[in-house]
């Protein structure tokens, strides 16, 4: 993991100098600017799901949340979970990408927030 959010620091710190520094305002103007000047395009998927990468440690920051091994019958994803909620999971990894690849312009703020809010509402469901 710590290979693709260093694929992107590497992109910022040759393309405009910027890097990324774990800061929320930082890391989004960054990863938009990398999108917005096409220096990743919506071809590159690696390149998208480690921004979503990097949206998921913020969200683990912030949120106390865990990165997990998620196994479905289509193979298997990274995911966090909010503890208490063992059946409840987010996939930041994708969201970038799925946007990019069906050719929705990617606000990276609005894809936290839409991350942020999948959280509140995992968390304001009852425990079982």
């Amino acid at each position: 993991m710590e290979d693709q959010r260093d694929s992107i620091d590497d992109l910022a710190r040759r393309n405009f100098g910027g890097q990324l520094n774990g800061k929320k305002n930082n890391d989004f103007a960054v990863m938009q600017r990398l999108l917005d000047e096409n220096i990743v395009t919506a071809d590159q998927k690696t390149k998208l799901q480690a921004m979503g990468l990097i949206l998921g440690n913020l969200l683990k920051s912030e949120y106390g949340l865990n990165w997990i091994v998620y196994f479905d019958k289509y193979g298997r994803s990274r995911s966090l979970q909010v503890p208490g909620y063992d059946r409840d999971f987010i996939f930041p990894v994708t969201q970038v990408s799925r946007k990019a690849e069906v050719g929705i312009r990617v606000n990276i703020a609005e894809v936290y927030e839409e991350l942020e809010q999948s959280i509140v509402n995992i968390r304001n469901r009852p425990l079982f």
